[in-house]
């Protein structure tokens, strides 16, 4: 026997890429041996008397043998050949069974290689076609002699291979099955944005941990700066930041540490220790010309300070929002700070107007109940409520009479440039969103956005009422002050149409009670 190794150009349908496509998918290529394969061509050769069967599968340029019975050892061994020495190849690219008697005689194969170098005489092949359409080979039996195929063989060749097809079927969806719930399992543990391990695959390695006695260390982010990010430029640009960052956390922790994405702007990573912690913390940051986006945390070890994987979380919860209110207010006092100066030095006039005002407005807060924080994001946007007007030309501001309607509607900008100067600093992100809302009338007539009633912020309609109050009460270039009776009987006639009734009456009743404007 010669070597087999010649080749011929193959029918178009044999090298279709849909076909060949669902050849591969099929997993039939593998090199692995299928014994309940094997039972198939061993009956075919055994109730046909055929000394050769084959489950022969056509690939572009060779057919392969996934099972067979009775091949010579040389080609067993490779369990292949060329397509110039296939007769399969002709069932594939007809799709229908090939009976051939005599191939020397037969003018479709007689000069085909198996002939003369493997003693193929007689063949009878029947397609093996899937569900949806694609013929991947051929289940055939063959004869080194001259052979009259009975109807009786063929019908049986037929049914075998009917049968051998609905197994190969019944594994491919077996197989496909088991893929679907793989991927299934793996993106129930999987974020489907960032590619990173979620917060159900957490609480299992959290617990593996536990299990080992591990002392890993469970460190907890929440990006600072990331919602002023997604504002300015956008959800899109947001979820591309967020894969940068998991990107830079998976490749920082991964020689001693797993890294998740809790959700949101949440991460964490369970490590070995505190060096790759802080690989986690430099990981996720990112600075650009118009944004900073930085990071806060919580760190905790587990199995000295805690005992079951909630408390971990919970404890690691805990320290970060706690690291997170020591920033943010470090952070809003600083910028604070810094913008009072601007406005005392711009304005000395309008620098003691919002004290006073940030005064009422605080001791309103302490009357409506207001927690610690939100009294303080109360008393920083009354301080603010006037910084728009560093931008306003000191001619408007200084102008002895009333404003014309162009001056007006120049000066009602203020608001909208206070808020854009707050942005400026991440922290104040709150107190802006006040300032903004600070000259919204209750009935809807303000500006700049026209807000009416309760969807007016209850901050900003605490220091539009302390406003209206401190500038009628104090002296203009054009007017002397109102007395404070004037000034509240004034308050309460707008109650309902500019200002919140609730805020007029607590406002008109402290003011009554200490009989002094400036609440101290």
């Amino acid at each position: 026997m010669r070597p087999v190794h010649d080749t011929v150009r193959a029918h178009p349908y044999v090298t279709n890429p849909d076909r060949l496509s669902a050849l591969q998918a099929s997993g039939l290529l593998s090199q692995e041996f299928n014994p309940s394969l094997d039972r198939w061509t061993r009956l075919a050769a055994g109730l046909i008397n055929s000394p050769v069967a084959l489950l022969s599968l056509v690939d572009a340029d060779r057919q392969y043998f996934k099972s067979h019975v009775g091949l010579p050892d040389e080609v067993a061994f490779v369990r292949e050949t060329p397509l110039s020495h296939s007769f399969c190849q002709h069932v594939v690219s007809s799709q229908r069974a090939l009976i051939v008697s005599d191939a020397r005689e037969h003018p479709l194969v007689c000069d085909n290689g198996a002939v003369g170098d493997l003693g193929v005489i007689a063949y009878a092949g029947q397609p093996v076609t899937t569900a949806d359409g694609h013929t991947l080979g051929a289940f055939c039996v063959i004869d080194d002699s001259p052979r009259e195929w009975t109807s009786q063989e063929l019908g049986l060749l037929e049914d075998l291979a009917a049968g051998l097809l609905a197994e190969i079927e019944l594994r491919s969806a077996i197989a496909r099955a088991k893929r679907l719930e793989y991927d299934l399992i793996r993106q129930a543990h999987i974020d489907a944005l960032t590619g990173l391990s979620n917060r159900r695959q957490l609480a299992v390695d959290v617990a593996a941990a536990f299990d080992r006695d591990d002392d890993s260390l469970l460190a907890v982010f929440d990006l600072d700066g990331f919602k002023l990010y997604n504002d300015t430029f956008g959800h899109p640009a947001g979820d591309a930041l967020l894969i940068r960052m998991a990107t830079r956390l998976q490749e920082a922790v991964a020689d001693r540490g797993t890294a998740y994405r809790l959700g949101g702007d949440e991460f964490c990573v369970l490590a070995a220790n505190d060096e790759i912690v802080n690989r986690a913390v430099d990981a996720l940051r990112e600075h650009g010309a118009e944004f900073s986006i930085t990071n806060s945390h919580g760190r905790v070890r587990l199995g000295g300070q805690v005992n079951t994987p909630e408390q971990a979380m919970r404890l690691a919860d805990e320290r970060l929002y706690a690291n997170k209110n020591v920033r943010s207010n470090a952070a809003q006092r600083q910028a604070h700070d810094v913008l009072l100066r601007v406005l005392r030095e711009r304005e000395p006039d309008l620098s003691e107007h919002v004290q006073a005002v940030a005064r009422l407005a605080r001791s309103i807060g302490v009357e409506l109940g207001l927690d610690a924080s939100a009294l303080e994001e109360l008393t920083c946007a009354a301080e603010m409520h006037d910084i728009g007007k560093v931008a306003i030309p000191d001619s408007l501001l200084d102008k002895p009479g009333p404003l014309n309607a162009e001056e007006w509607a120049l000066m009602r900008q203020h608001t909208l440039l206070g808020e854009r100067i707050l942005l400026a600093a991440p922290s104040l992100a709150s107190v802006a969103a006040l300032v903004r809302s600070c000259h919204e009338r209750w009935d809807g007539g303000g500006y700049p956005d026209g807000l009416k009633g309760v969807d007016i912020p209850l901050g900003a309609r605490i220091v539009f009422a302390c406003d209206a109050f401190h500038a009628m009460t104090t002296d203009r270039p054009y007017r002397a002050g109102r007395t404070t009776a004037e000034a509240l009987t004034e308050l309460r006639k707008e109650a309902g149409k500019q200002f919140d009734r609730e805020i007029v009456a607590i406002l008109v009743k402290r003011l009554t009670e200490r009989g002094d404007p400036m609440i101290s």
